[in-house]
C-alpha cells in the first residue's frame, strides 16, 4: 500500500498595498488566466507586468465592479513574468502550481531577457522551494550577463539592491546584453 500526498497550492505572502511576485512555476494546465489564478475572492485590485518586448511595454489589469479582471493586456499569469499587484489584505495568494512527475520528458525553462531593465520572475526547476526560500542572485542568474538586480521593500516602499532573490518574488534585472536565463 502506499499514500499519494497531495501537493498544497503555492502560497505567495502579500502585505497590503504593492508587491512584486512571481510563480516558480505554470499553474496548473488550463489555469493560467488571470481571473483564475487571481479568483474574485482576493482582494487584488490592479495586476501590472513589465514586457519589455510588448510595444506597450507596461501592461495592466484592472478589477471591474463585476469582480473580474479586464483581460484586454493581461490575460493569462504565467512564470515567464513578474508582477506588481496592489491588496488591500494581507491574505496570501494560493495558486496551483502541480510538481515535476517522474517519467516526464520536460526541458528547462528558459526565459528570453533584453539588453537593459527587465522584470524577472524566480522559477523553481525541482518544484521543492516554498515561498520566500533564497538563492543567490549570481547563481540564480549565471547564464545572463546581469549587472544590477533590485527587490521591491513593499513595507518601506522602495528598491534595494539585492545579493539573493526568493522564491515567489520578482525583481528588477539591468543586463548589459540580452540573453536566456536558465534558471
Amino acid at each position: 500500500s502506499f499514500t499519494v500526498a497531495v501537493r498544497p497550492d503555492f502560497s505567495i505572502p502579500l502585505t497590503t498595498g504593492w508587491n512584486l511576485i512571481s510563480l516558480p512555476g505554470s499553474p496548473a494546465a488550463g489555469s493560467t488566466d488571470i481571473n483564475t489564478v487571481i479568483p474574485s475572492t482576493h482582494d487584488i485590485d490592479l495586476v501590472m507586468t513589465y514586457n519589455p518586448t510588448d510595444a506597450r511595454k507596461w501592461l495592466t489589469a484592472t478589477r471591474g465592479t463585476d469582480g473580474l479582471f479586464d483581460t484586454t493586456e493581461i490575460s493569462d499569469i504565467g512564470s515567464s513574468l513578474a508582477y506588481f499587484v496592489r491588496t488591500t489584505s494581507f491574505d496570501a495568494l494560493e495558486v496551483t502550481i502541480p510538481g515535476t512527475r517522474g517519467g516526464d520528458a520536460s526541458n528547462l525553462p528558459e526565459i528570453s531577457l533584453v539588453e537593459g531593465w527587465n522584470l524577472v520572475p524566480v522559477r523553481d526547476v525541482k518544484g521543492d522551494k516554498a515561498a520566500g526560500d533564497t538563492i543567490t542572485a549570481s547563481t540564480y542568474l549565471d547564464t545572463v550577463s546581469e549587472k544590477r538586480v533590485y527587490g521591491y521593500d513593499p513595507l518601506n516602499d522602495r528598491f534595494e539592491s539585492v545579493t539573493n532573490v526568493a522564491v515567489g518574488k520578482g525583481y528588477w534585472v539591468w543586463l548589459s546584453a540580452a540573453g536566456t536565463l536558465v534558471p
